[in-house]
């Protein structure tokens, strides 16, 4: 070993002790000229240029992610793998090394959890496994018990229970591959006979099923299934091309948590204490998500309709799910479903095909280890992208999630029907509008909208900066990241609506500081907002310019879930007759809005005092890039028109947001919070919303409507006299009551 630190606890000098027998074992198998012979003989295809000490530490490497994997990724001992890392690479290791490798295998491991059983340094020679094998074996399956044993307390019994699994499966198949095959060639006098004290089958394999068929609690139906299997592998050889087909579900069935169920937590005030910890603000969304938790507890069935977490990519889904489980007590599994668009990816493939395997359910009830975990199923409204109607797999899903149908799921690869009920489903998607429409009937859905720049600021401290800093090995002896540092990224660097964008600049920012202080350059790395440029490698976003100015206005617009500011621009051109040309990429109903104004415009020129209008043609530009969509922008439409026609400059620091009718009436909009978090974000100081968002005003943050003058206004004539600097309208009576404590209220209008 390269590294000889000193153990820091009980652990790690167990799995140390047992580390060094595998390595021994290694060594003295690689010591026989007959195996090493044999190895490049046999192992020639499958071997990729690795001798045999890499493949067998590569097994050992991929049994602790296994036996590990059920914990939360900053809950798995490091130390250890790093200590793997060292033995199979034969040089020192770094903790950041190991943290790297750690989430690339965990990664690389998710979707075959608990099927791939037989360990590589067997299989790799094929079906002749030499003698020599036996003894790094039992090292193997010892190392496996160690890790189980270990790490009992880290996550009581499912540990160990699936450390005593491996050991079991993997001797279980040494024995078959092994002594039958190898043995008796070898030693010319060793072979297997019948052992009646074992079981009543010629086969040790088949023995072994159904003892432990028989030692657990499961369905009649099932040990039925298992007594009529066996008797039939029982009078069938290995060789047959039906026995891998009839076996491997019988391993798969005994893998299954039948009657094992997690202690559930009762204490509601357990789950709210474990979503704050977790999650900075969203106090609305926790609520609807306690309540619906709350009812579930109370009742004791997790029947009802399915929670559904919609929102942008990086705004705590996926961590909300995980919360959820730990407060209620239950395990935590994630299935993937971006890109699935074939029912056998839920229901499985039938057992007779190559190479298949159970469907995506069963897999992730073998991985929790018990009957009722949280499954959380991401990203659900990709699922069947591209597929035509006739697809299955609409039909797989809502038996899953079909309460009245998942109590009898049936797998096509089990060829039985598995109990879901106990499970607990919860969904998340980006576009709630691309769920299958009967998917979506049966789910509740809690819509996440992005952070504010105050909220991304706390998340960033509270959460990401020590995260990041633990993953690369920093304490605040080495590093502090200012305050200051952490604003500039809010307002200066990100842009989208979650924080996942922000984690991995603070991630830059710590391992350019590990490069600092490895290097030698520094002894203590300060990052603040005059140089965390030099940190990210990134210059800072550009803000706009606001100015007052002739035919040029500010809307405000939602894309996705975030906001943002649209700037539009007019001119006017000498014509024979009025009209409006219209460039930018605009859509369908915006050419609508355009129409309205166009009317208007004609109809109220005497009364804005709008000179030759039939000898002028006005060009609107909508100038950003992308299409854009929606009525929202006809107040902004008519304003700019009517400052191109009448030379009179718009204020630079206003932004509107409203859709106008033909008697000039300003209707209610979409994405009130958005919009004003956008119009935030560019700097504007006063934004104009309709009279008939007044109720959305109570949703949106405080913090916000602080740094806002936030002005509701119902005609188009109210629009012109603030886009214009002339008197603004006093503030209706319900405004001032959603107004925030302590904010800053408009101006009465003039006398």
């Amino acid at each position: 070993m390269a590294s000889h630190q000193k153990p820091k606890n009980r652990f790690e000098k167990d799995f140390g002790i047992a580390l060094r027998s595998f390595v021994s074992a290694i060594r003295a198998a690689e010591h026989s000229e007959d195996f090493r012979n044999a190895f490049i003989l046999q192992a020639e295809e499958r071997r990729n240029g690795r001798d045999f000490h890499e493949i067998a530490m590569d097994t050992l490497i991929d049994s602790y992610v296994q036996v590990t994997y059920p914990l939360k990724p900053e809950r798995v001992p490091l130390a250890p793998y790093r200590q793997l890392l060292e033995a199979r690479d034969k040089r020192s290791a770094s903790f950041q090394d190991a943290r790297r490798h750690l989430d690339y295998k965990r990664a690389e491991h998710i979707d075959n959890l608990g099927l791939s059983y037989a360990p590589e340094f067997v299989t790799i020679f094929g079906d002749h496994p030499r003698f020599e094998v036996k003894r790094v074996m039992e090292a193997w399956a010892k190392a496996v018990e160690c890790m189980g044993v270990c790490l009992i307390s880290d996550r009581a019994q499912q540990v160990q229970a699936r450390a005593q699994k491996h050991k079991a499966r993997f001797v279980s198949l040494f024995e078959r591959n092994y002594e039958q095959k190898t043995v008796g060639k070898l030693e010319g006098e060793l072979s297997l006979k019948k052992d009646a004290a074992r079981g009543p089958y010629e086969s040790d394999d088949l023995n072994y099923l159904m003892n432990e068929a028989e030692g657990r609690n499961l369905p009649p139906a099932i040990l039925r299934r298992f007594e009529r299997d066996l008797t039939r592998l029982d009078k069938m050889k290995e060789g047959n091309s039906s026995y891998d087909s009839i076996i491997e579900p019988l391993y798969t069935m005994l893998d299954l948590p039948w009657d094992e169920m997690s202690p559930l937590e009762e204490s509601i005030t357990k789950a709210e204490q474990a979503l704050d910890e977790n999650h900075y603000g969203m106090d609305q969304i926790k609520r609807v998500i306690i309540e619906h938790v709350a009812v579930q507890q109370r009742t004791r069935s997790n029947k009802g309709r399915i929670l559904c977490l919609n929102g942008e990519p990086g705004v705590g889904k996926t961590s909300i799910g995980h919360a959820i489980a730990e407060a209620t007590g239950r395990e935590f599994v994630r299935i993937s479903l971006g890109g699935v668009r074939d029912e056998t990816e839920i229901r499985g493939h039938r057992s007779t095909y190559v190479n298949a395997q159970p469907g995506r359910l069963v897999k992730a009830l073998i991985e929790a280890g018990t009957s009722n975990p949280l499954i959380l199923l991401d990203e659900i409204d990709k699922i069947g992208a591209g597929n035509g109607k006739d697809s299955g797999i609409e039909a797989a899903m809502l038996e899953v999630l079909d309460p009245e149908q998942n109590k009898a799921f049936r797998d096509t690869f089990l060829a039985e029907e598995v109990d879901l009920s106990n499970a607990l489903f919860v969904c998340t998607s980006n576009n709630a509008r691309n769920i299958m429409p009967a998917l979506r009937d049966r789910m509740d859905l809690v819509n996440l909208p992005g952070y504010t720049q105050e909220e991304k600021f706390n998340i960033a401290g509270k959460y990401l900066v020590p995260k990041q800093m633990k993953a690369a090995a920093l304490s605040r002896k080495d590093i502090d990241i200012k305050d200051s540092a952490l604003r500039a990224l809010v307002t200066d660097y990100v842009r989208d609506a979650g924080v996942r964008n922000l984690e991995r600049m603070i991630e830059k920012i710590c391992r350019k500081a590990v490069h600092e202080l490895q290097a030698g350059k520094s002894d203590f790395v300060t990052v603040t907002a005059d140089n965390v440029a030099d940190y990210i490698d990134s210059d800072p976003r550009r803000k706009p310019i606001l100015k007052d100015e002739v035919g040029v206005v500010r809307g405000l617009a939602v894309q996705g879930s975030t906001g943002c500011m649209l700037t539009m621009e007019a001119l006017k051109i000498p014509s024979r007759n009025f009209a409006i040309e219209t460039t930018g990429e605009m859509g369908q109903t915006m050419a609508e809005s355009i129409k309205v104004v166009k009317t208007l415009l004609e109809a109220k020129a005497k009364d804005y005092k709008i000179e030759n209008l039939d000898k002028a043609r006005l060009h609107i530009n909508a100038a950003d890039d992308g299409p854009k969509t929606g009525p929202s922008a006809g107040a902004a439409f008519f304003t700019v028109a009517l400052s191109a026609l009448t030379d009179k400059p718009i204020r630079g620091d206003l932004a509107m947001t409203g859709k106008i009718s033909l008697r000039g009436h300003i209707q209610a909009i979409g994405g009130v919070r958005e919009k004003l978090e956008g119009a935030l974000q560019a700097g504007i100081k006063t934004v104009l919303i309709p009279q008939e968002n007044l109720d959305d005003l109570a949703r949106v943050s405080a913090e916000i409507k602080s740094r806002l003058e936030v002005i509701p206004v119902s005609h188009i004539d109210e629009v012109i006299k603030i886009a214009f600097n002339e008197a603004k309208p006093a503030l209706p009576a319900t405004a001032k009551a959603l107004a925030a404590p302590g904010e800053r209220q408009p101006a009465p209008a003039a006398p």
